[in-house]
């Protein structure tokens, strides 16, 4: 009886092992497979500067959502800027299993005659995820306030500070006067 005992003890013993061993493998696997993301939300800005190449001089505004966080890196002299989105993917993605901080969107734009126009707009990513949207802007129109469409003030800012923002589709953005300022969707360059 005991030395039944004994063979049951070593047997459970081998199956959790193998079990782990088993563990260990499937998330290796999806890690090399680029199925694990950034795992925590204060890495990702630190991932996004790394991943583009981006000067550590240039400053950062950002935002953080439930489903997506919002990097806005420009030049010291706004002459250039450069929008990361990062997308949590938090378990079954089609028949993929991923989760994580991923890559979703990059918008890049560097000093040249199409700058005057992207610095007087607010942007967004064209991609909304589990309700939330992506916005940024390096905020030469000034812009002061988000609203809801039923006119609730969402966010406020800082007139002429660059910002980025994650909220819900359809906020106008108005000036200090209550001006509208434009609000567009960046070009679609997603990764």
């Amino acid at each position: 009886m005991a030395r039944y005992a004994q063979r049951n003890e070593n047997r459970a013993g081998q199956v959790f092992i193998a079990v782990i061993v088993c563990l260990i493998a499937m998330v290796g696997a999806m890690w090399s497979h680029g199925d694990i993301g950034i795992l925590q939300q204060s890495m990702v800005a630190g991932s996004a500067r790394q991943a583009a190449d981006l000067p550590t001089d240039w400053p950062l505004a950002s935002a953080d959502g439930k489903a997506l966080t919002s990097l806005l890196f420009y030049a010291p002299g706004r002459t250039e800027f450069e929008a990361r989105i990062y997308e949590n993917r938090t378990g079954l993605e089609g028949v993929y299993f991923k989760f994580g901080w991923f890559p979703a969107y990059n918008y890049a734009v560097a000093g040249d005659d199409s700058m005057a126009d992207g610095m007087q707009t607010v942007w967004y990513a064209p991609l909304t995820v589990r309700g939330e949207r992506a916005y940024f802007s390096l905020n030469a129109a000034g812009a002061a306030e988000a609203r809801t469409p039923d006119g609730t003030v969402y966010a406020v800012f800082t007139a002429d500070a660059p910002f980025a923002l994650v909220g819900p589709e359809g906020l106008v953005f108005v000036d200090a006067a209550g001006n509208e300022v434009p609000c567009r969707m960046a070009p679609d360059s997603a990764e």
